[in-house]
């Protein structure tokens, strides 16, 4: 049997790759930090998930084990050695955090003359095994062009509802059937061999990449930011309350205009993508709660991310940014005590203004006239809902 290390065991580690892995053919061996996590796996030889557009019925996943990437170093470099496949589902800000550890296994993999493995990090965000490479990179110093021959680095787009679930005690994952694992087949070391079924492999990753970003990622945490500012506990709750979907909507429109200029997709093709969407948002017995969605804020509201990014490129391109504005300045608005990013940006705002904080965080500073846009948007909105018994205003 095939056998595939996966970084992160996680929501979208078990619920979404592990289980790509395992329907692949692989014993997936998972990496992480949670000791729990780690126990659970071990001593249930695999781990639960259930099937949202299946009355949750339940699919167990088998053939998988689990090390501790602080405990286990040692047992993690030797199946960093002698595996087929890397994965990682681990968020873009720690990759740099098991980069060490990947690039001491390729090291070894190497010394061990082993063939050079693929190692895909499926994570939100734009080029993440690029990042993790680059990081991989620097770790090796002297020994680059040994990292070099030992792995590939392919990229990749992902899309799938996963939801932490626990009963007793129990952990599992809920998961829907749609999904999108979108692979750089032209980043493999073999393009007639696909790693992972059910991926879709293009040679044009990137604007499916920007597909997902603009317009799935930047609608949920929009709509999670609305939500927060009007009491709103669960995602589909956003989505069924017509005046924040309409403004969800709008701001996916404007994302939708500039994929199909970047990438030709078809406007009927988009609008088909936006109504799936939202129809995913609102998908029965599926409760997510907004401040998962809402987390990490300062990442969401950076310059190369799923917010400010299409409100640059809209700009750019000559088209209607609004609706994307507005959603930028409802993540300037999040407020939660139990947010240590939240709490950050709310105190850079106090001590240096609103102005201030959109050129420092979201790096606008050489573009006085979107900043101009975005804090217009800011007080329009805390305006708008002083009479709502919004959080925090």
């Amino acid at each position: 049997m095939r056998r595939a290390v996966h970084f992160g065991a996680g929501s979208i580690g078990r619920g979404f790759i592990g289980e790509r892995l395992h329907a692949s053919g692989y014993e997936v061996v998972f990496a992480d930090v949670n000791e729990d996590l780690i126990n659970m796996i071990n001593e249930e030889q695999g781990y639960e998930l259930q099937l949202i557009n299946h009355d949750l019925q339940s699919l167990y996943i088998d053939h998988v084990r689990a090390l501790s990437t602080l405990g286990d170093k040692e047992k993690l470099l030797w199946e960093l050695a002698h595996c087929d496949l890397i994965t990682t589902s681990v968020w873009p800000n720690n990759l740099p955090k098991i980069a060490p550890l990947i690039c001491e296994g390729l090291l070894l993999r190497q010394r061990l003359k082993k063939d050079s493995v693929q190692v895909l990090a499926c994570e939100n965000a734009i080029f993440a095994s690029t990042m993790l490479k680059e990081e991989v990179l620097k770790l090796a110093k002297d020994d680059v062009e040994q990292i070099q021959q030992s792995a590939v680095f392919v990229n990749t787009a992902i899309a799938r509802m996963v939801i932490d679930g626990e009963e007793n005690g129990h952990k599992f994952v809920k998961i829907a059937d749609d999904y999108e694992l979108v692979i750089a087949e032209n980043e493999l070391l073999d393009r007639k061999e696909h790693p992972i079924e059910g991926g879709l492999y293009t040679s044009h990753l990137q604007k499916y990449i920007e597909r997902k970003l603009f317009i799935v990622n930047s609608a949920h945490c929009i709509g999670g930011y609305f939500g927060w500012l009007y009491h709103k506990r669960y995602v589909r709750e956003c989505f069924e309350d017509k005046a924040i979907c309409n403004r969800v909507e709008k701001a996916m429109q404007e994302a939708a205009d500039l994929i199909a200029l970047k990438h030709g997709f078809a406007k009927e093709e988009l609008e088909a993508f936006i109504d799936y969407t939202i129809r995913r948002y609102i998908t029965p017995g599926v409760y997510d709660d907004i401040t998962r969605v809402c987390r990490s804020p300062i990442r969401k509201i950076a310059a190369n991310d799923r917010l400010v990014l299409p409100i640059v490129e809209c700009a750019r391109n000559g088209l209607a940014n609004t609706a994307l504005c507005e959603g930028l300045a409802a993540a300037y608005l999040y407020r939660n005590q139990g947010e240590a990013q939240a709490v950050e940006i709310q105190e850079y705002i106090e001590t240096h203004g609103i102005r201030e904080a959109v050129a420092h965080y979201s790096v606008l500073d050489e573009n006085p006239a979107l900043i101009d846009k975005v804090v217009a948007a800011y007080y329009h909105i805390k305006e708008e809902i002083k009479n709502e018994t919004a959080v925090g205003l």
